[in-house]
């Protein structure tokens, strides 16, 4: 995880101004994570036209997509998460996508998104794909 944050911190150093919200929109397109569903909730990384494109090192966006490139492997690897503090595993892209969806416009009681692009989706996902195995089969099982 401090990788992940020292990633961020080098992002701002070298966009003086970048908004947090810009912040994130540039590790999601660093990231590839642009299909339908997401834009749905977040809307898309283009910038609007008050704004220049942020400068990210190219070794900092092949860092980023591994890193929120979760999935896990057949030989059962967990890939795209990465190691706290207290020695836990986190998947960054629903940690990522839940702060950049917190920090939208909303209205005061309902954050648009956030279980959907957080929780619901991976779960979903993963109940699909362990039922769709078959017996015997390796599985990323729930």
């Amino acid at each position: 995880m401090d990788d992940v944050i020292r990633v961020v911190e080098l992002l701002e150093d070298r966009n003086p101004g970048l908004e947090p919200l810009a912040v994130l929109r540039t590790l999601r397109k660093a990231a590839s994570q642009e299909d339908e569903f997401i834009q749905h909730f977040l809307g898309t990384t283009k910038p609007d036209n008050s704004s220049k494109t942020p400068v990210m090192d190219p070794h900092l966006s092949h860092f980023i997509r591994r890193a929120m490139l979760h999935k896990v492997t057949k030989s059962n690897t967990e890939e795209g998460v990465v190691l706290t503090a207290d020695g836990t595993t986190v998947a960054v892209t629903p940690v990522l996508l839940g702060i950049e969806a917190a920090l939208l416009p909303k209205t005061r009681a309902h954050v648009r998104g956030l279980y959907p692009l957080t929780l619901a989706r991976i779960l979903g996902l993963s109940f699909q794909d362990y039922h769709s195995s078959g017996p015997g089969l390796p599985t990323t099982g729930p």
